[in-house]
């Protein structure tokens, strides 16, 4: 074998090895993306119940629950304050997963499903008149997607009605069943 035969064996070997070190660098940042949108669900998805229970754990707020039906105007000023500071922080949890979702880190199932309840509210409840007041003060495409969710969203009929029984059945503020 020649002296140049054994350098283009040597190129095509070089070659190849390139090649297969590009696929595997390609894999090894396909898993990266992929690890990176399931962290930054998951982080998304933590601050939720975080908000959630610091509401209820809050010996000022803790007999109200901030998704439920109840007369707004007639809950002390201390207390639609921090209702207002609730529905505040819900929203921009909202848009920030919309935004994560837009720029794909975040399902679109996911998605759905976080404005599902919000979807699902009558439009009487405090947090949809809060929405109608204030929802323009968050980003147009944020606002054009929940605008877009509360009309067309594909559970929110069902899940009204879900949210009516439980209120129907739920227990009132003495503990009997309404």
């Amino acid at each position: 074998m020649s002296l140049e035969n054994i350098y283009f064996v040597s190129s095509i070997i070089a070659a190849i090895g390139v090649t297969a070190s590009l696929v595997f660098v390609g894999l090894q940042v396909r898993q990266s993306a992929r690890t990176a949108k399931a962290e930054m669900q998951v982080s998304l998805m933590s601050e939720m119940p975080s908000l959630v229970m610091s509401w209820h754990l809050s010996e000022r707020t803790r007999g109200v629950d901030p998704f439920g039906a109840f007369d707004f105007d007639a809950l002390p000023s201390d207390l639609r304050g921090a209702l207002m500071t609730f529905y505040w922080n819900y929203i921009k949890y909202l848009e920030t997963c919309h935004y994560q979702m837009v720029h794909g880190f975040l399902d679109d199932e996911i998605w759905q499903s976080n404005v599902a309840p919000l979807a699902a509210m009558p439009e009487d409840q405090p947090l949809r008149q809060y929405w109608a007041t204030r929802g323009m003060l968050f980003s147009p495409a944020f606002h054009a997607a929940v605008e877009d969710a509360l009309v067309n969203h594909p559970q929110a009929a069902e899940l009204q009605k879900l949210m009516q029984e439980a209120r129907r059945t739920a227990p009132d503020a003495t503990g009997d069943e309404t």
